[in-house]
Order: structure tokens, then C-alpha cells, then sequence
């Protein structure tokens, strides 16, 4: 049986990592694409990584 306490932790904790699951979550999502898209996909891929490569580098506090 789980205590007020226990629940309560729990809840913070969920809360306080929701980002980096959800940034696991879309990595993992991006791999599997990655892993069943043809030529046609990887192409327009690769032209929206770079175009993000150079958001981030115009704004390094973006990171």
C-alpha cells in the first residue's frame, strides 16, 4: 500500500522530470524514422536539421 508521502513524491518527481522523458520519448521516436524512411525522407531530414543547426547558431542560449 503506498503512503500520502509516497504519492505525493511521486507526483513531484513525475512533474519534475516530464521534460527530459518527453525529450527521451521524441529521440526515440526521431530513431525509429530514422530507421524506416527512404532516400526522399532523409533528404528533407537532413535540410531541416541544418536549418535548425543554424537557429541554434545564431542563438546559442538556445541550446
Amino acid at each position: 500500500m503506498t503512503t500520502d508521502a509516497q504519492k505525493r513524491a511521486s507526483q513531484k518527481w513525475r512533474q519534475r522530470n516530464k521534460e527530459r522523458v518527453r525529450y527521451s520519448s521524441d529521440k526515440a521516436a526521431a530513431k525509429r524514422f530514422i530507421g524506416k524512411a527512404d532516400k526522399t525522407d532523409l533528404v528533407a531530414l537532413r535540410e531541416q536539421v541544418e536549418q535548425r543547426l543554424k537557429e541554434l547558431n545564431q542563438n546559442p542560449e538556445a541550446d
